[in-house]
């Protein structure tokens, strides 16, 4: 994944674009879920030790 900016006067966002299908998705939105991901995968370890 490449990541790239917006550019002109509107907000900022940042993206990730995909290499492979050249899909463009938003930073906020690839943290979100990664975050909660993240937090399954630690609730998941304290489960299981």
């Amino acid at each position: 994944m490449k990541c790239k900016g917006s550019g002109g006067k509107k907000k900022k966002y940042m993206y990730y674009n995909c290499e492979h299908c050249h899909y463009n998705i938003r930073e906020d939105l690839v943290e979100t879920k990664l975050m909660d991901f993240i937090f399954d995968l630690i609730e998941y370890d304290e489960a299981v030790k």
